[in-house]
């Protein structure tokens, strides 16, 4: 990992990091981001394809809180954050990219999306003081 800002620092060298992958686009393009982004007349070769009949969600987490979704019908998600605010529903079709804010869920008939929080939790890395010169080793 090139990059750690956006990981929690803890004393003395460690970080705790999201698990994203990520893909240099230049190497290797992403089908689904290319298909998202550029008009194409046919899908590219390099896409991975399977022909399939019948009635399905496809839900693909894609970054914290974001899922790339497709639906084969108008699917109805129904959003629930917390006691104090008012479910929503929502209408999820065909393909798409899905947010849904921090500590927040939303239902389907086929699945359960759960936000994370963005909490961290306390991480303590013990120093030991070890004496080298009591090992087997050093006698």
């Amino acid at each position: 990992m090139e990059d750690l800002s956006n990981c929690l620092k803890v004393p003395p060298s460690d970080f705790i990091c999201s698990k994203i992958t990520t893909y240099l686009i230049k190497e290797r393009p992403i089908c689904e981001v290319e298909l998202k982004t550029k008009q194409m007349q046919t899908i590219p070769k390099d896409c991975d394809t399977k022909v399939s009949k019948g009635t399905f969600e496809i839900w693909h987490p894609i970054s914290t809180n974001q899922w790339l979704f497709v639906v084969t019908n108008p699917t109805i998600g129904t959003i629930y954050c917390d006691s104090n605010t008012k479910t929503s529903d929502v209408n999820i079709n065909g393909i798409g990219i899905f947010t849904l804010k921090s500590k927040c869920k939303c239902y389907t008939l086929a699945i359960t999306l759960y936000a994370s929080s963005n909490q961290f939790a306390n991480y303590t890395s013990p120093l030991q003081s070890v004496d080298i010169t009591l090992d087997d080793c050093c006698r």
